[in-house]
């Protein structure tokens, strides 16, 4: 379990100082107001591409016409490549402010975000899952239909992660007098 202690570490244009701090084999680490907000905005929109994703597949269930079909599912490989970037995005911003272990791959994010309880550990395998997907996002557009079922049935674990993460920068953030 990570201890933090608060202590001014920045002035913003007010001169108010600002920041959590945290001390890590003798060197001082924190979050800045300026992560602060990047991760809120995030946690935010990967909220917003999840419940994007969740009516981009009810719609597409109501209608048989094939090509309205294949437009919703390009809506919706589109929501899931906005999750995974927003998450690679925050998971970072958080890894680099707190000087947590480099991470080696999208799915490392998320473990490493388990691991240090910014997220619920009970998400980290299915999140892990879902940022392999990048790759096939990228690189093939075939079968495409298997990962968009896969991530609508993890929606409520990626809406826990994103708020969990933005609770985080919320909780260990503070603003001094």
């Amino acid at each position: 379990m990570l201890l933090f202690h608060y202590t001014p570490v920045s002035l913003n244009e007010k001169g108010i100082a600002y920041g959590i701090e945290k001390n890590i084999g003798g060197v001082d680490v924190f979050i800045t107001e300026d992560v602060k907000t990047r991760v809120e905005e995030l946690s935010q929109l990967i909220c917003r591409y999840a419940r994007d994703l969740e009516r981009s597949q009810a719609a597409r269930k109501s209608t048989s016409d094939e090509n309205v079909c294949r437009l919703f599912d390009y809506a919706s490989a589109r929501c899931i490549h906005g999750i995974i970037e927003s998450f690679a995005d925050a998971g970072n911003q958080l890894i680099d402010a707190l000087i947590m272990r480099d991470p080696a791959s999208y799915r490392d994010i998320v473990e490493i975000l388990g691991d240090e309880s910014v997220i619920p550990p009970e998400t980290v395998r299915d999140l892990g899952e879902m940022m392999e997907m990048r790759r096939l996002l990228i690189d093939s557009f075939s079968g495409i239909e298997k990962q968009i079922e896969s991530t609508e049935r993890i929606v409520p674990q990626i809406m826990q992660a994103a708020n969990a993460m933005s609770d985080y920068v919320q909780c260990n953030f503070r603003k001094s007098d």
